[in-house]
């Protein structure tokens, strides 16, 4: 079983399986990715260079937009990544 996986194609963030080391090398999509930060089991990797502002995409879609540059290999989270599906949001239900 793979360490990391890319769900779409067109992602460029990759979901860690289970724990990848700093410093681990892991194969996804036949790219060789070097981890620059331990990355826990259901966290983002990064698969290539995602410039400030950019979107992240996950399942194919936006998830949010990267807050600083971030590297290949880097760990994905909310310290770089501005989120887009709703956990800023407050959800309220009309009043009875």
């Amino acid at each position: 079983m793979p360490k990391v996986l890319r769900i779409n194609p067109s992602d460029n963030v990759a979901v860690a399986l289970e724990p990848v080391g700093e410093g681990e090398e892991v194969e996804v999509s036949g790219l060789k990715i070097r981890a620059k930060q331990a990355v826990p089991p259901g966290h983002k990797l990064a698969l290539s260079y995602i410039p400030r502002g950019s979107e992240v995409v996950k399942y194919g879609s936006p998830i949010g937009k990267a807050t600083r540059d971030i590297s290949t290999g880097e760990w994905v989270h909310t310290h770089n990544l501005k989120g887009s599906r709703g956990r800023d949001e407050v959800q309220r239900l009309p009043e009875a």
